[in-house]
C-alpha cells in the first residue's frame, strides 16, 4: 500500500487520455507498427490497469528495477504524464519528458518481451517465460535506452543496472525536485540515514530506497556484492521495543542515545509489480527475514527523496 493519497482529477484526465487514444472507437486492436511484437491487445487494459494500480507495473525477469522505481513514481503521483508517455512511445516511438527524449533504438523496439532463460537465469529453457510486460517493455526499456544505449535486449542484466547518478538524472531532467541523494554501491549506510528516509516519506516526498534485493525477499543470487536493487518506500518506516509496546515513526525518534537497533522495524515497499511489507509482520512473503532495525541495516545503502513535476 501506499499511504499518500492520489490526485483525483490527475487520475481522471489520465484515464481521458487513455480512452481517447484506445476507446475512441477509430482502433482496432492491431499493432500500429512501431513496436514490432507489440500490439494494441498487449496495450489495451494492461496501461488502465497500471494507471489505476502503478504497483502493476513490473521488472519481471529484467533487471529494470530502477527504471521501474521511476514509472512507478511519476505513474502514482503523476498519471496523466505517464499516460501521455507511454501512449505516445508506442505510437510514435519517441516522448519528452520535461528535458529528456525518449527515443528507443531499433534494437529496443524490435525486441521480443520474452527471455531465453527461466527465472533460475539458466539459459535455453523449454518454454520461454514472459521476461517483462510488453506495457512496461516500452516504459523501462525506452527510458534506459535514453541514457544507456547499450541496454536494449531483456535479457541483458548488466546494462540494466541503474546506478544513483543516472536516477539522480531521470529525475531533474523530468522536472522532479531532488532533496536528498545519500547512496553508495559498496556501503550500508548508517542509522541516522534511515530515519531520514522515512522522514521524506512522512512528509509527502516519493522516497527511492537503494537497497541488497534480498532484504525484500529476493533468493536469486545477485551479480554484486552490494547494493543491487531500487524500490520505493510506501510507508513510514516504523518501529517498537516489543511487541507489548505501540509502533511509532523511526523519525520521530529523538537521538537521545538510545540503542533501537534491537527494535522490531515494519514499513512498506513497491517492488516487483506489488506492495510488500517488509518487517516484524510481514505475512506476504515468507522469503523476507528482515524483522529488526539491525537487520534492515545491513542491506540498506542510502536513499533519494524528492518531489513531482507542478
Amino acid at each position: 500500500m501506499n499511504q499518500h493519497s492520489r490526485n483525483p482529477q490527475r487520475l481522471a484526465k489520465a484515464r481521458t487520455t487513455f480512452r481517447n487514444f484506445f476507446r475512441s472507437g477509430k482502433r482496432t486492436l492491431i499493432s500500429t507498427g512501431v513496436w514490432k511484437n507489440i500490439t494494441d491487445a498487449d496495450m489495451d487494459s494492461a496501461l488502465l490497469d497500471r494507471i489505476i494500480n502503478p504497483e502493476k507495473i513490473a521488472q519481471k525477469l529484467t533487471s529494470t528495477c530502477g527504471p521501474a522505481a521511476y514509472w512507478y513514481s511519476l505513474a502514482y503521483y503523476r498519471p496523466e504524464v505517464y499516460a501521455k508517455a507511454v501512449i505516445e512511445l508506442y505510437d510514435q516511438g519517441k516522448t519528452t519528458l520535461g528535458n529528456l527524449v525518449l527515443q528507443p533504438s531499433q534494437i529496443t523496439l524490435n525486441a521480443l518481451t520474452i527471455s531465453n532463460r527461466n527465472a533460475s537465469g539458466s539459459p535455453r529453457p523449454t518454454i520461454k517465460p514472459s521476461a517483462i510486460d510488453p506495457v512496461d517493455w516500452i516504459a523501462l526499456g525506452s527510458l534506459k535506452n535514453a541514457t544507456s544505449k547499450n541496454y536494449d535486449d531483456v535479457d541483458d542484466e548488466l546494462s540494466a543496472i541503474t546506478m544513483p547518478n543516472e536516477v539522480a538524472i531521470w529525475l531533474t531532467k523530468t522536472g522532479w525536485s531532488v532533496h536528498n541523494q545519500v547512496t553508495s554501491t559498496a556501503s550500508s549506510q548508517p542509522l541516522i540515514q534511515l530515519k531520514a528516509a522515512s522522514l521524506g516519506n512522512w512528509s509527502g516526498r516519493a522516497v527511492c530506497l537503494f537497497i541488497k534485493a534480498k532484504s525484500a525477499g529476493n533468493v536469486k543470487r545477485s551479480l554484486w556484492w552490494g547494493a543491487d536493487h531500487w524500490v520505493i518506500l510506501t510507508s513510514p518506516i516504523e518501529v517498537r521495543a516489543s511487541s507489548k509496546d505501540p509502533w511509532v515513526r523511526i523519525n520521530s525518534l529523538s537521538s537521545s542515545g538510545v540503542d533501537i537497533s534491537n527494535y522490531q522495524v515494519q514499513f512498506w515497499i513497491y517492488t516487483w509489480g506489488r506492495y510488500i511489507q517488509v518487517g516484524a509482520n510481514n505475512m506476504h512473503n515468507p522469503t523476507i527475514s528482515i524483522s529488526k532495525v539491525s537487520d534492515f541495516l545491513d542491506y540498506f545503502y542510502g536513499y533519494l527523496s524528492c518531489s513531482p513535476p507542478r
